[in-house]
């Protein structure tokens, strides 16, 4: 086989192996964020509108809503894309934000 050969195999290869660890990655964070959805919508709304919990079905659809609106309205420019960041913040977010509505639930409410 001749190098650019080998460069297609290659890439195949790589792409047989990160597709399904991408779409992992991506049903984890959608997971963790719709748990901190679950968690803020029991503390916060349920008991102020006397609305139903939701499930984590519920959730999912709530958050890739939010998510389907808040791409269609955001404005891309040339930035640069960065997979680690973009993993971190998929994380930390919701994980901050289950923190600081805990902390507002357990001494402010």
């Amino acid at each position: 086989m001749s190098k650019d050969e080998d460069a297609i195999v290659g890439g195949i290869i790589a792409g047989v192996f990160l597709v399904p660890i991408t779409i992992g990655v991506i049903f984890v964070l959608s997971l963790v964020q719709a748990w901190s959805i679950t968690l803020l919508w029991q503390w916060f709304v349920v008991p102020v509108f006397s609305l139903p919990i939701l499930s984590y079905a519920q959730a999912l659809g709530l958050a890739y809503t939010y998510n389907a609106i808040k791409g269609a309205t955001a404005s891309y420019q040339n930035h640069e894309y960065d997979s680690t960041k973009t993993l971190l913040n998929g994380l930390l977010n919701p994980l901050t934000m289950v923190f600081f509505g805990w902390i507002v639930k357990t001494f402010f409410l």
